[in-house]
């Protein structure tokens, strides 16, 4: 397995081309792109991945007999033994054995003739891959539990009907008290705002953007829904209590209704490091779990009309840092940037440690980290420099106990600069100049500020 990561961090080479194991082209049938992407997306995911690669791991699981689920997981661990291998003859893979395998555990739901919806084929793909290893309603069952599953609570409370003809004869109050329930999730669905009605000046259709906090702000147990059935209208609001070690989130693009589809264009704006979802989480649990910091693995775009478009794939390169747009057999690196411009409809989310964790390991610039005040928490205090961009001592900080602070590593002599002696207050997240008064140093100095939350 070592030798495997090894290989897959550098360029390989197959006939006229060289490749990158793991960014791979898959072969498009006919209409099977929303299943490519789902499989190239999730092919990123370093659990699930290490597990599938070793057919020890569910080769002598038992199933009942004539049950034919089984199929699809040994069907993705081979696809996943073709992606991530360092001696491919050709830089592409074709999922041909796959696909029939989905199609015949789906008892013909997903085809590779018809045009699917990929949020879809993830939900059941999940679920028949827990299922076929035997997964119980245990978060530690399976290997897609331990990955992808988290927690919220629901607050429900049906509303009392307004139209005399609807209302009840007899009125019972708890039926309209606020109900607590607890649910798990393998994805969370944010909403979209919708577009407008209508034009500008130049007589264009507006393109809304959102941040990423502003929808998510539906999970934070504040904000309240209602939702409407035939029969009676209940509000709702969320609020998660455990987050997975790999967060999806599902962009609802498509509005369906008998006579059409349409779809939302709203650009959704959201950085793709160091974001951090603890806002959303209840308090208690962000006590529990202080470190909720998650950086974006793989975003898949719809282009097009909303019958007859397309999807692609960002994926990142973890050996070179490198995002790769997927599009069937198509590969090429995109930048960063472009990322956050395109219309996202799933994103694979990884969780990692605290922000600083990487500054320190010289991964990340610290002027491009945003670092979220714990509860309770003070966020306006800043970091003062003087004119040789040396890191002012403060008396509030400097008096703190020595067990409430760690050193940093100093990077190699290739490196540009070296952090010496400096420390980092665990409590309020911020820099504490060392107690000799030698500041930081380097040609730039350190010329950065900690955002507010």
């Amino acid at each position: 397995m070592q030798y495997l990561i090894g290989c897959c961090e550098r360029p390989q080479y197959a006939i006229r081309t060289r490749y990158l194991p793991g960014i791979v082209g898959l072969n498009n049938i006919k209409a099977n792109d929303y299943c490519n992407v789902i499989l190239q997306a999730l092919s990123g995911v370093a659990p699930l991945r290490d597990y599938m690669l070793r057919d020890e791991n569910y080769r002598d699981i038992k199933r009942p007999p004539g049950d034919n689920m089984f199929l699809i997981v040994q069907r993705f661990g081979e696809l996943l033994r073709k992606l991530w291998n360092p001696r491919h003859f050709k830089a592409h893979v074709s999922p041909h054995e796959m696909l029939q395998a989905v199609v015949l555990c789906s008892k013909k739901r997903f085809q590779i003739t018809n045009q699917g919806d990929p949020v879809d084929f993830l939900s059941w793909f999940l679920n028949s891959l827990h299922i076929a290893l035997n997964g119980t309603n245990k978060d530690s069952s399976s290997v897609i539990y331990k990955t992808f599953r988290g927690r919220m609570r629901v607050y429900s409370k049906k509303l009392f009907p307004t139209d005399p003809e609807h209302q009840p004869k007899v009125y019972d109050p708890a039926e309209y008290e606020v109900k607590e329930e607890k649910m798990p999730f393998m994805y969370l669905t944010v909403d979209l705002p919708s577009q407008p009605l209508f034009r500008d000046d130049q007589r264009e259709n507006i393109i809304p953007q959102v941040p990423l906090s502003v929808i998510m702000a539906k999970f934070n147990g504040i904000q309240e829904k209602e939702y409407k059935t035939y029969k009676d209208n209940t509000l709702k609001r969320f609020e998660i209590i455990k987050l997975p070690k790999y967060l999806i989130l599902y962009m609802k693009r498509f509005t369906r209704n008998t006579f059409f589809t349409e779809k939302n264009p709203t650009i959704v704006n959201f950085p793709i490091r160091n974001v951090d979802f603890g806002d959303v989480l209840a308090l208690e649990a962000r006590k529990a779990n202080p470190e909720n910091v998650y950086d974006l693995v793989a975003n898949i775009v719809h282009e097009g009309e909303p019958n007859k478009g397309t999807y692609r794939c960002h994926v990142l390169h973890r050996g070179s840092g490198k995002w790769y747009e997927l599009q069937d057999l198509h590969v090429t690196e995109i930048l960063p940037q472009m990322i956050t411009l395109s219309e996202s409809y799933v994103q694979i989310w990884q969780r990692t440690s605290a922000p600083f964790k990487d500054v320190i390991k010289g991964k990340t610039n610290i002027k491009d980290t945003t670092i979220a005040p714990t509860a309770g928490e003070d966020a306006g205090e800043k970091v003062q420099f003087d004119e040789d961009n040396n890191a002012v001592p403060d008396e509030k900080s400097s008096s703190l106990p020595k067990d409430e602070v760690e050193k940093s590593v100093e990077m190699t002599e290739d490196g540009k600069e070296a952090f010496e002696e400096q420390v980092f207050s665990v409590e309020s997240h911020e820099v504490v100049a060392p107690a000799s008064g030698e500041g930081l140093k380097g040609e730039k100095g350190l010329k950065r500020k900690l955002e507010e939350d």
